[in-house]
């Protein structure tokens, strides 16, 4: 064999016996460990047969079997902080501490009623049934809305301090509670237009009128079914100090889409006549039909002159469509040879869409007044001797007409001569009007406006001009409760408007006589 096959074969030989028993011959083999007993262990993610939860392989104690705050628990027995000793499985709650004392997150530190609010906002955080906003029960005993007042029927706020607000308004909700009003604004004339939210009454928009053309002095509207707000108005009327009567120019109209645009100033009947004392517009009073065509009752003074020849009568216009405001009725519905007519005028249309009237004749029968009511369709078949009603004989003043859901047309007004509030609805079989008296409380009544709510409950509102205060009579289907809306403030209720939602909140605008301001409530 020669010298360097040998070479190689010893060469072969210790190779093998290197790497065949694994040891690295130049390794320090003095201080070596096993990676699962070292004391000063890899953090590696090695895997073994050890139980504890840490992310190494070492046999190290399990933290979350450590007791760290002494409490008696572990982690791993379920304390969600073991940091800290007021914190553990089955340790009292302790309200409003921030800490989840029993590590229970359904048991609530704060918000312990779960009416949504928590302590800072809550007035009572045991009681679900009170937190702001709520409805209030007016009989639990309980200031279920947080507002401070306890069993109160109605909230109520400014609307509008900006200037001498709200001398006259008239309110409406659409379907979707959005509150809509209509004022007039003493300062310049003009007819001012607000709309509150959830929460807030947001700016104010100029819809007609100016400081020589007053415009809403009287006015009247409605939400329609397109969630329009229409409006009817006079225009040019003021009081005239002087003479003592309103003058008057004509019948405005205009509405506010949808999408919040208004398109007002049209105009609907008028007469400026230089010998005229006053003239066209005087208590306008509007309704609109199932397709939303609006119609309007309201006197017509044109034919009144300086020396008093010629009377005052209510007289009715509708439109046929929006766009060309043509004319499908237009005529006087009343004649009088004794005194002015048409006061206090008020119109509403039923579920067919016939038009109902009503309103005040000073001297119907020998200079003694009555409240009338008429349906024009039977003006206009028969004429209005024979078509006209007597509702009440007597002065009614501030006559307000609704129509309860069967159609059923009733009616509020003030017994002026006893200044107290009446109601009262039509028999269709007689034909006849029952007349009751409502609130007989002090010198009440002025301003009456009459809503039903779905349950065909009525709702009157009106001023006591005796405490100064806003008042209001309902009827529960059994008996009627009068009440005091507002009025301990101040001098405030004055020509009120109501209107009822869809989910039969009262809603009612009135003017403050102590400050000038328009006013608002809501309630049930």
């Amino acid at each position: 064999m020669s010298a360097s096959l040998l070479f190689l074969l010893s060469l072969s030989a210790c190779s093998n016996g290197w790497f065949g028993a694994g040891k690295d011959p130049n390794a320090d083999t003095s201080n070596e460990a096993d990676a699962d007993t070292d004391a000063d262990a890899d953090t590696d993610a090695d895997t073994d047969a050890d139980s504890d939860t840490d992310t190494d392989a070492d046999t190290d104690i399990d933290p979350d079997k450590t007791d760290d705050d002494g409490d008696g628990y572990t982690e791993e027995e379920g304390d969600c902080d073991d940091e800290n000793t007021n914190v553990s499985p089955g340790e009292a709650e302790v309200a409003y501490d921030g800490l989840d004392n029993d590590c229970d997150p359904s048991t609530p530190d704060d918000d312990l009623d779960g009416d949504g609010y928590t302590v800072d906002e809550d007035c009572d955080d045991t009681d679900g049934s009170a937190y702001p906003g709520a409805s209030e029960d007016i009989s639990d005993g309980v200031d279920n809305d947080c507002d401070g007042d306890v069993d109160e029927r109605f909230d109520t706020e400014v609307a509008d301090s900006s200037c001498d607000c709200g001398y006259t308004s008239v309110v409406d909700v659409d379907s979707l509670g959005g509150v809509h009003v209509a004022y007039l604004n003493a300062d310049t004339g003009e007819l001012t237009y607000a709309k509150r939210g959830k929460s807030s009454w947001g700016s104010t928009s100029v819809i007609d009128g100016n400081s020589s053309n007053w415009a809403g002095l009287y006015v009247d509207g409605r939400i329609d079914n397109a969630d329009q707000f229409q409006v009817a108005y006079s225009y040019g009327a003021y009081y005239d100090s002087s003479s003592g009567r309103t003058l008057g120019e004509y019948v405005a109209w205009g509405y506010r889409d949808s999408s919040g645009l208004w398109d007002a100033g049209y105009y609907v009947d008028g007469y400026v006549d230089s010998g005229d004392s006053y003239d066209v517009g005087n208590f306008v009073s509007m309704s609109h039909d199932s397709s939303n065509i609006p119609a309007f009752l309201y006197q017509d003074a044109s034919g009144v002159s300086d020396i008093g020849a010629g009377f005052a009568t209510p007289k009715i216009r509708t439109f046929q469509d929006f766009s060309l405001l043509s004319l499908d009725i237009s005529s006087a519905l009343d004649v009088t040879y004794l005194g002015d007519s048409g006061w206090f005028t008020d119109i509403a249309h039923d579920s067919n869409d016939i038009l109902h009237t009503a309103w005040f004749d000073e001297a119907a029968s020998f200079f003694d007044g009555e409240v009338q009511y008429l349906r024009p369709k039977d003006y206009i078949s028969t004429g209005a001797l024979s078509a006209q009603e007597t509702v009440w004989e007597g002065q009614g003043y501030w006559v307000s007409l609704a129509m309860k859901s069967d159609d059923t047309p009733c009616v509020a007004f003030q017994d002026a001569t006893n200044a107290d509030v009446l109601y009262g609805c039509r028999n269709s079989s007689t034909e006849e009007w029952s007349m009751e008296t409502v609130d007989s409380s002090g010198s009440v009544g002025q301003g009456t406006q009459l809503a039903f709510n779905s349950q065909d409950e009525p709702y009157i509102v009106y001023y006591n001009e005796t405490s100064g205060a806003l008042r209001m009579s309902h009827h529960n289907g059994s008996s009627w409760s009068s009440f005091q809306v507002d009025g301990a403030g101040g001098d405030v209720g004055q020509y009120p408007s109501i209107a009822i939602d869809s989910s039969d909140k009262v809603h009612v605008t009135y003017y403050d006589v102590t400050n000038g301001y328009l006013l608002y409530a809501v309630g049930e």
